[in-house]
């Protein structure tokens, strides 16, 4: 990665290759890349996440929240991490559960006119519908 960013100018984002912190702490001393890519769902949530971003801080080395085909609860908890962390500067997210033919969620909530907002409620401010989960 680092040979095609020196030459080619191209910024490179590590994405598959950075799904743990200890593949992180491998990867930021050797500089390869200008950005890392976390994925809650990957790297096995909001700990290992804090862990990944502070590597990467310390590296200076920026990073993205990305976001897989997953539901409501996933998005809010990266909506959540992301907007507390200020390594995070880039996101990815939001489009999960819109393209689920349904989410059990009501994590529509959370946008409003193209913006993200955070729901000042308990917890990671959704609500899940228990009923419709138990008839799947």
């Amino acid at each position: 990665m680092k040979e095609i960013r020196e030459k080619t100018g191209v910024k490179i984002m590590a994405d598959e290759s950075a799904y743990s912190p200890g593949k992180v702490l491998e990867l930021v001393p050797k500089r390869p890349v200008d950005c890392v890519n976390i994925k809650l769902e990957k790297c096995g949530g909001i700990t290992p996440a804090v862990q990944i971003s502070s590597i990467c801080s310390a590296g200076g080395i920026p990073c993205q929240l990305g976001d897989a085909v997953t539901g409501g609860l996933n998005t809010a908890a990266g909506i959540h991490f992301a907007c507390s962390n200020s390594n995070v500067q880039y996101f990815e997210f939001g489009c999960g559960p819109f393209m689920r033919v349904r989410d059990f969620t009501d994590v529509g909530r959370y946008y409003s006119e193209g913006v993200i907002r955070i729901i000042n409620e308990k917890g990671i401010g959704i609500n899940m519908d228990i009923d419709s989960v138990r008839t799947q």
